[in-house]
């Protein structure tokens, strides 16, 4: 990924992943982002990124990292999860999508709310929220 940055330095770079990178709106669900965040951040510093979109969490989030790397999260098409209990995640009907407008390297996002259930439709014990297997090189508990 490098290699594919340093061939166009002026450009803006927008990087899709499906896990999300560790930031400060992940902390209850470190076992289910990408594992290897501060790896990945090496490469992408001192690139011209214009920001990081995934999903995969089922919520919407947006954060800094890094060099003041923008994260953005969208929701799901199939159902919301509701973390903010460390070890009781709450799955409730739910369904959104995100618009990304690119338009002369700066970036946006609009969240399409399309149903947010209040009902509780599942509970998802989770008893250790930390990373899978041994922390990520270079990752520092908080």
């Amino acid at each position: 990924m490098g290699k594919h940055l340093r061939q166009a330095p002026t450009k803006r770079a927008f990087l899709f992943l499906h896990h999300p990178l560790d930031g400060p709106t992940m902390t209850n669900m470190h076992y289910a982002i990408l594992q290897n965040t501060p790896a990945l951040l090496s490469v992408l510093r001192g690139h011209n990124l214009g920001g990081v979109f995934s999903g995969h969490v089922h919520f919407v989030s947006s954060y800094l990292i890094g060099d003041n790397i923008l994260n953005v999260v969208a929701g799901s098409a199939a159902y919301a999860i509701d973390c903010h209990d460390p070890h009781h995640h709450y799955v409730h009907e739910g369904s959104s999508y995100q618009i990304i407008t690119i338009d002369r390297g700066q970036v946006g996002v609009t969240t399409r709310q399309l149903l947010h259930g209040k009902a509780v439709i599942d509970e998802l014990t989770i008893p250790d929220t930390k990373f899978v297997g041994r922390a990520p090189q270079g990752y520092e508990s908080r």
